[in-house]
């Protein structure tokens, strides 16, 4: 495969593709889910998923077999060849190839994480032609780099790389041409971490607004002071992220009362990327002790990369 090889991460998932293929689709149901990456031909991958409880952890040679049994009925035309035992992290797993017609085919990986509870299927679609070139792939690259659990997981949301805890699970996210956001969510101690920004970056501060704050007013704010409700008198510090100079607004909820020793607080960061053209917004609202200097969202600021 030629060109420039990026992370991708989203739901648990961590891999190595191309840096041209992108997160297209997704459906996210209770106990299952699915996800699609393409290049400017189509899907390259898909990964499947099914929550199983551990104590219910299944065969994988058995579910191999029904998937393939399955995509038969649907297609009379598909071949299975081959079978190889493989890891991913240290799951025990298995490595197929199908045959979809005469000109297209796919590997198929499947495997159970007993970790995050999730019984696993990846496909990586090819033509015929150009098969060994995309087995090469998987084999030297998607499967050495591949994690499907862990403490903390690797998000890549168009662009922008964070690290947040497992516990946070993505509630919500659009992307357009002009404003762009995700919304996490820990419901334990209901945290919440807001990511925002828009491009044209350069046009939008020349023409539109004076600064970052004015651009948070417009674009954020009256929607932010919807969702999370009001919080108090706003604190103003210099910060940075991914090396560049940004603005920290710092609020909190209720009345400070000295025995209490956890308070909300509101964490707003903004700030300009040059390389990447983008206005960038990251709201943190967490339980914060309120003697301590170390906050959590100072680890997910550090970790953070915009370009």
């Amino acid at each position: 495969m030629k060109g420039r090889i990026k992370d991708f991460g989203w739901r648990g998932f961590l891999l190595k593709i191309p840096e041209t293929w992108d997160l297209t689709r997704e459906q996210i149901k209770k106990k299952n889910g699915f996800l699609q990456i393409e290049d400017e031909y189509g899907v390259r991958i898909e990964v499947n998923w099914e929550k199983i409880p551990f104590e219910k952890m299944p065969d994988v040679k058995n579910t191999m077999k029904k998937i393939i049994e399955n995509l038969k009925k649907k297609n009379p035309k598909l071949k299975a060849i081959g079978r190889v035992n493989v890891k991913v992290m240290n799951h025990d797993a298995i490595l197929s190839r199908i045959n979809l017609d005469e000109e297209n085919c796919s590997d198929v990986l499947h495997w159970y994480c007993e970790n995050s509870e999730r019984l696993c299927t990846l496909f990586l679609y090819s033509t015929t032609k150009d098969y060994e070139k995309y087995h090469s792939f998987l084999s030297k690259t998607i499967l050495p780099s591949l994690k499907c659990h862990g403490e903390k997981y690797f998000w890549n949301f168009y662009g922008i790389k964070l690290t947040l805890p497992s516990t946070f699970d993505l509630t919500y996210y659009k992307v357009t041409t002009g404003l762009s956001l995700a919304r996490f969510y820990r419901r334990k101690d209901n945290a919440y971490i807001l990511l925002a920004y828009n491009s044209m970056a350069n046009i939008i501060l020349k023409e539109y607004y004076n600064n970052l704050e004015d651009w948070y007013d417009a674009t954020l704010r009256k929607d932010v002071d919807k969702f999370f409700g009001k919080f108090g008198k706003i604190k103003r510090e210099d910060a940075i992220v991914s090396g560049h100079k940004a603005i920290q607004l710092v609020s909190q909820r209720g009345i400070p009362l000295p025995f209490i020793k956890k308070t909300k607080r509101m964490r707003i960061f903004l700030w300009h990327c040059e390389k990447s053209n983008r206005l960038y917004a990251i709201i943190t609202v967490f339980s914060e002790e309120k003697a301590s200097e170390r906050y959590e969202a100072q680890n997910i600021i550090r970790n953070l990369k915009c370009h």
